[in-house]
């Protein structure tokens, strides 16, 4: 007998540690499964990221009021300005820090399961299915801070859900709330709901034990939660001071267009004022978000096998989880009722919800094993239904991250060309171009920089003329104008996105074939020429001067672009539509790269030009890849349409060529480029 006993627990032994290697597999599968869907991603695809990366640029260890937002807490630009002082790029630690809170929320969901029920079984099925929620893949590899609060809200209630009498869990649980907190601020939410059940569980109880695990949640919660209390106290006199109001105010009244609305939306407004000025409105609101959780399909938030069992598997659990203790089930039944009503008030958005994926996969697999019998006999065979049930479903949900991996995100290749055009150009930073393309940046340098909002600096500029005396006082040496944001932003300006409209002052640097945008460069008053040339060409043009600039095209850096502006003179009427060539040679005069093309990127043919006119014509020309060390000559001029013909060019001291050498691009040996006269 005594062996019989030995066997077993060797054996329950043996089972426990397959299990927990398992379940330690899942985040690390998680993790790869992250690495391999983003990994080579390198423009940010979160257009809500960009605020966290400028509040880590902001934030002065010597200056107490930069750490202090009313819209985000200071916890998660820290991290990013942490990241970014290691040598990862804005968008490597935005991807790092959300798969961080996706294996939070991974481990918190097998600790709630089995904190619940005593089952390393179902524990293990709760992690796994979470794994293959297409939400946890979503937002455990997009960059923002939804997951990693998300991953500590879930990993503090796991702790707390077990309502033990060990005091460091109350503790622990506490401190993982606050840096919830600090991460967001809607942290408070579930961090106020848990502290009020605890509270309660200690006015019903009457027990010393009780109201100390809530002092120690508390006390936690503000350990965690003092790098942003303590600031915001000394800075406002508010140690909870947030503006979150202005999102409830948006809402409530209906807006829609995030870039041209958001704004009107008062600054200090509260859920109070908003719902005194309107108690009907205010109420209809909260009461249509709050029941299409219970109606839409819309909230079913986790994916096939599982998603239609959602509701119903969180209902039975709350009301019928026999197995469940009571007090247990009325803390999952505070923290979820409590966070969706709460919500609300806002709006449902997955990113606020995920925090309840762990508490929904484990109701849902709590409900399929109730209702699937235990066994089913046939003839002399005897099968585990529930245990195989479960694991076909498994199976069925693992084509989720399976499908995810066989689309895969890309980067952007707008990111990618216009920062690889604004360089050529001459671009030294972001905050030389206004743009009204909200998801355009800076993917050349870590911070991923966003470029100046024209929807933010310049709310009411509807002119051409507008546009201009913008660019001037504040100094914005580019200008993108877009279809999608721009013409409900700025509609005077649509003119913009006619490539043949020849905007004043305005050079085309870059024109895509549907014109879902438009680049250019602001020129100055008159037009200013960095380096002079008098070149006269025949047909009444001179070359008055050029202005070069060479940069490393990403994200690759192994191709150079040359960015070339060349300043026409119209002497007379040009009578013919020539065309302008720019190549690129090497020391054997071989053609390397070349551009060749109708002034102003095709918009502006020479037979148009006004006689003493100066034309700025930009011209990007990229280099082949992985070019030899050496010198390359850039020879320009302009031909003929029809002919072929070059026209002459007669430079400076009287000698007569077809050409123009205007200046040299030297490569180096570790394929880096400078230009020389």
């Amino acid at each position: 007998m005594n062996a019989l006993v030995r066997c077993s627990a060797r054996r329950e032994r043996g089972l426990r540690i397959v299990n927990w290697v398992i379940a330690g597999l899942i985040p690390l599968t998680f993790a790869w499964f992250a690495a391999r869907y983003v990994g080579h991603v390198v423009t940010v695809r979160n257009v809500d990221y960009f605020q966290f990366v400028e509040l880590a640029e902001r934030i002065d260890p010597h200056a107490v009021a930069t750490w202090v937002n009313g819209m985000h807490p200071n916890g998660y630009p820290l991290l990013i300005r942490g990241a970014l002082a290691l040598g990862l790029d804005a968008v490597q630690a935005g991807h790092a820090l959300s798969v961080i809170g996706g294996i939070l929320l991974l481990v918190s969901a097998y600790i709630l399961a089995y904190r619940l029920t005593g089952s390393p079984w179902v524990a293990l099925l709760t992690e796994a299915f979470l794994g293959c929620t297409g939400y946890l893949l979503y937002f455990g590899t997009m960059e923002g801070n939804d997951m990693l609060s998300a991953g500590l809200q879930g990993l503090a209630l796991a702790l707390l859900v077990g309502l033990a009498p060990r005091k460091g869990d109350y503790l622990a649980a506490g401190v993982l709330a606050g840096l919830a907190y600090l991460i967001r601020y809607t942290a408070v939410v579930t961090s106020a709901l848990c502290l009020a059940f605890l509270i309660g569980i200690a006015l019903a109880r009457r027990e010393r034990a009780a109201w100390q695990r809530a002092a120690l949640y508390l006390v936690g919660f503000l350990v965690g939660a003092a790098l942003q209390l303590v600031p915001s106290a000394i800075a406002t006199g508010n140690p909870f001071y947030s503006v979150r109001g202005r999102d409830l105010w948006w809402h409530v009244e209906g807006r829609t267009n995030f870039a041209t609305e958001w704004r009107l939306a008062p600054d200090d407004v509260s859920p109070l004022s908003i719902f005194l000025a309107n108690p009907r409105q205010f109420v209809r609101h909260w009461w249509d978000v709050a029941r299409s959780f219970w109606i839409s399909p819309s909230q079913l938030l986790l994916d096939t096998p599982l998603r239609l069992l959602t509701q119903a598997g969180l209902l039975f659990t709350l009301l019928a989880g026999k197995e469940i203790a009571t007090v247990r089930r009325a803390l999952l039944a505070v923290y979820t009722i409590g966070l969706l009503g709460a919500l609300a008030l806002i709006r449902y958005d997955p990113r606020f919800q995920i925090v309840l994926l762990p508490i929904l996969v484990f109701c849902t697999v709590y409900f399929l094993r109730a209702i699937v019998p235990p066994r089913l006999s046939i003839g002399r065979v005897t099968l585990p239904l529930v245990e195989v049930v479960l694991l076909a479903l498994l199976g069925w949900a693992s084509s989720i991250p399976l499908g995810y991996l066989r689309v895969a995100p890309t980067s952007s290749e707008d990111v990618l060309t216009v920062t690889n055009v604004l360089r050529a150009a001459g671009m030294e930073s972001a905050q030389q171009v206004l743009s009204s393309a909200i998801p355009l940046h800076d993917a050349s340098v870590p911070a991923r920089s966003r470029y100046a909002q024209s929807y933010w600096v310049a709310p009411d500029m509807d002119s051409q003329d507008a546009l201009l005396r913008i660019a001037d006082e504040h100094n914005y040496r580019f200008v993108l104008y877009d279809t999608e944001t721009g013409l409900t932003a700025h509609p005077g300006l649509a003119p913009l996105l006619d490539p043949n409209s020849r905007p004043t002052r305005l050079t085309p640097l870059l024109i895509p074939q549907d014109l879902r945008y438009i680049l250019y460069r602001v020129e100055m008053e008159p037009v200013a020429v960095p380096q002079r040339l008098d070149v006269h060409l025949g047909g009444g043009v001179a070359l008055s001067g050029y202005e070069a600039h060479v940069s490393p095209d990403v994200p690759s850096r192994d191709t150079l672009r040359l960015g070339l502006f060349l300043y026409w003179r119209a002497d007379e009427r040009v009578s013919e539509p020539y065309k302008v060539f720019v190549h690129v040679m090497n020391a054997q005069d071989q053609l390397i790269a070349q551009d060749d093309s109708v002034p102003a990127l095709w918009t502006y043919a020479t037979d148009v030009w006004q006689p003493g006119e100066t034309v700025v014509d930009f011209h990007a020309v990229m280099l082949p890849a992985n070019l030899p060390p050496g010198v390359y000559a850039v020879h320009v001029g302009m031909y003929s349409e029809t002919t072929g013909q070059r026209l002459s060019a007669q430079l400076e001291g009287g000698a007569v060529q077809d050409k123009v050498t205007v200046t040299y691009v030297t490569v180096e040996s570790d394929g880096e480029g400078r230009l020389t006269p």
